[in-house]
């Protein structure tokens, strides 16, 4: 979905992975998912366990440059 959405080439790398959540209030597992077009680098983060997740939970795509890496401690 996030490779679709962003239109992500096939030779650029998707990581996705189900983690526990770690702030109190917040839901107990998260997605995060870190990807590249081309050089520059980007990051999110869905509150849903992976199984629930929908392309209605993506960001739109015009979004793209708010969520470039910017080595920012807990971006999301």
């Amino acid at each position: 979905m996030v490779r679709d959405r962003f239109r992500i080439a096939l030779t650029d790398i998707v990581l996705v992975s189900q983690d526990r959540g770690a702030k109190p209030g917040f839901p107990p597992l998260e997605i995060n998912v870190i990807f590249w077009k081309g050089e520059k680098r980007y990051r999110l983060k869905i509150f849903a366990p992976a199984a629930q997740v929908t392309e209605r939970d993506l960001p739109v795509d015009w979004l793209l440059p708010v969520l470039e890496d910017t080595g920012e401690a807990d971006c999301c």
